[in-house]
């Protein structure tokens, strides 16, 4: 019989060791890098889809108060990384919505409504205290930093990081070519507060809508607005000064250019509670036709140019109902919400016959269209045409507010969104700013 070699065995023992040591140590390189850098990326792309959520909430909030109608959407709180059997994960990443009350809004009449019996924002407003809250979505991560939190507060809304204020929309102030409109849409009624990692549906109701006449800005005795807000510096990244102004808990609007006109809005919502308010009736519009909404986007009813159902932000159909021709001479398109794209312009193509004309989104500056004809509503072919619209479509949480100038003179506004822009028709009267 042979003789066994006992080298032969440690040999194998210790091989099988250092095999063990050096798998031991991959699982723990790629513990620590190669998984909080797949956390990181799951957590990324949880901050790209708050941001999108977010964006339909506020575009929720506007068209509840354009439309008077009440709008729903939804928010992921959190998200769960990738299970695995091998690897240690952190617990879900969580997030928290919540509304806070923020103070009460104040103005002073000026010369022009000297003659009310209280403060202008509570006669428009029709409340006795406005109280505005904001509302704030803040998420926990464990390996994404500078994750903005984001913030809505009447009719702003604005991301923190860090302290610093990053710009993301307003409908605040719609500084038109004739008249500055002062939209007040601010939160107050309801609550909501929120946390974990489900999505968290919200509904937003509006209440009665009253807005003041036209009139011209008073350097001596001007109409001021005050609105308390939580972060200066998310105001001051939205504004540059020019009709808002802030201080570190306010939010100052002095409408003293003797050259402007200004006409002051105000629309109360609620969340998932419809607001009890009651408007002077010095800024109440005509309330004999209860079927037909009076809110200021959309127009419907006889007469008018209605945006169609099936519309996209890409494509915009309309339907002429008068018994005349209807030609848009100017298009505006004062603002948008693109998630995750800077869109400094849209491609309109009437007809959709490649002659295109080019529009600046955000902007005040109206854009000659060449006479954009839809014949009366007797002329089948002739009363329905589209406008396609390139830099609109994709995303479906896309937004913008277009307004049309007619011969006439007189102007209409339509909310678009990017899933369905005329899921929105039928919801209030043209406004003519």
């Amino acid at each position: 019989m042979g003789i066994i070699n006992g080298d032969r065995g440690q040999s194998e023992v210790v091989g099988a060791i250092l095999l063990f040591g050096i798998f031991i140590l991959a699982l723990g390189l790629l513990q620590a890098y190669f998984v909080p850098q797949e956390i990181s990326a799951t957590e990324q792309n949880h901050v790209e889809e708050v941001s999108s959520d977010f964006t339909e909430m506020y575009a929720s909030i506007g068209d509840a108060a354009g439309s008077n109608r009440e709008r729903s959407a939804s928010l992921s709180l959190g998200t769960r990384y990738g299970v695995s059997t091998v690897f240690l994960t952190p617990p879900p990443a969580q997030g928290t919505i919540e509304s806070e009350s923020v103070g009460s809004l104040s103005s002073e009449n000026g010369n022009e409504f000297s003659d009310l019996d209280g403060p202008l924002v509570e006669e428009l407003c029709g409340l006795d205290d406005v109280e505005t809250k904001a509302i704030t979505y803040e998420a926990r991560y464990n390996e994404y930093r500078n994750a903005a939190s984001h913030t809505y507060e009447a009719g702003v809304h604005y991301r923190m990081v860090d302290s610093a204020g990053l710009r993301n929309s307003q409908r605040l102030v719609d500084e038109g070519e004739d008249v500055t409109t002062i939209h007040l849409v601010p939160i107050t009624h309801g609550s909501i507060r929120e946390s974990g990692i489900s999505r968290e549906p919200i509904t937003f109701i509006p209440g009665g809508t009253a807005e003041t006449a036209p009139f011209a800005g008073d350097s001596s005795d001007p109409v001021t607005i005050r609105i308390p807000i939580q972060n200066q510096a998310g105001w001051d990244a939205t504004f540059d000064g020019s009709v808002v102004s802030t201080t570190a808990n306010t939010a100052l609007l002095e409408l003293d250019d003797d050259s402007e006109t200004y006409r002051v809005r105000c629309t109360p919502v609620g969340i998932n509670t419809a607001p009890d308010n009651s408007p002077s009736s010095e800024f109440r519009g005509d309330t004999e036709n209860d079927d037909e909404d009076t809110g200021a986007f959309n127009p419907i009813g006889n007469g008018a140019l209605i945006l169609q159902e099936g519309s996209t932000a890409g494509q915009l159909n309309f339907e002429n109902t008068a018994i005349s021709d209807k030609t848009v001479t100017q298009v505006r398109i004062p603002w948008i919400l693109n998630p995750g794209q800077n869109t400094d312009e849209f491609e309109l193509d009437f007809m959709l016959d490649s002659s295109t004309i080019t529009v600046e989104t955000g902007s005040t500056t109206w854009t000659d269209t060449g006479g954009w004809t839809w014949e009366d509503e007797t002329d089948v072919s002739g009363s329905e045409k589209s406008i396609g619209v390139d830099g609109g479509g994709g995303d479906p949480n896309t937004g913008y507010g277009i307004v049309f100038k007619f011969e006439d003179g007189t102007t209409e506004t339509y909310l678009v969104s990017g899933s369905n822009g005329g899921n929105n028709n039928n919801n209030g009267n043209g406004n003519n700013s």
